[in-house]
């Protein structure tokens, strides 16, 4: 297998669009979208939800991916998350009436970010994904303050993950950070190799 890639793609990249790559079976084989789409749901109790209303999507546990079309089908609605026009209609529906700061990038960019959690691969375009959620987050001290941790603390992938899904599963009720602090700092890490914030070491 040689050594995990390390490359965290951007929004961008995964949104496609014709301008390139795209979270599709045009990138990606069958296996990876199907591999993908289970892992962001494993690990995300509002993503099941949302990708539980399109009905082409595998479930969680399922032990047989859906045929390509089906997959097509899913990975599509995974790239319309990744838009803004996306995010507000699952926003619309998982929290109406609960909008909360900054909502619609967290959302956009957290789902970015699990994709490349959920991903480690090379493909026509290089090398995607590879993130482990046990890497560390490049925080500034300001940032650090505004998302609850202290400026000397160790933080993770996993905990800044878990902020957003927080913030996203209860509708912005019960937040006590910065969601806009948190929307840049979920922007920032998901950039790819050379300009994230995510450091691809393990806190000692």
């Amino acid at each position: 297998m040689g050594k995990r890639p390390f490359c965290p793609r951007s929004q961008g990249f995964y949104a496609g669009g014709g301008q390139g790559p795209s979270f599709g079976l045009g990138t990606f084989t069958a296996n990876e979208i199907c591999d993908a789409i289970q892992c962001i749901r494993l690990n995300s109790d509002f993503f099941d939800r949302v990708l539980g209303e399109n009905a082409s999507c595998p479930g969680a546990e399922d032990p047989v991916c859906p045929d390509d079309l089906a997959l097509e089908i899913c990975a599509s609605f995974v790239r319309a998350l990744l838009t803004e026009a996306g995010a507000d209609a699952a926003l619309d529906n998982e929290c109406p009436g609960e909008r909360f700061d900054s909502d619609n990038a967290i959302l956009r960019q957290y789902l970015t970010n699990l994709l490349n959690v959920c991903i480690s691969t090379t493909t026509d375009n290089g090398c995607v994904g590879g993130v482990l959620v046990e890497y560390v987050v490049d925080l500034t001290d300001d940032q650090a303050t505004a998302l609850g941790f202290g400026t000397d603390e160790c933080v993770t992938v996993e905990e800044i993950l878990a902020l957003a899904e927080f913030a996203l599963d209860n509708c912005g009720v019960g937040v006590t950070f910065s969601t806009a602090i948190l929307a840049d700092v979920l922007r920032d890490m998901a950039q790819d190799a050379g300009v994230t914030i995510i450091l691809p070491i393990f806190c000692s």
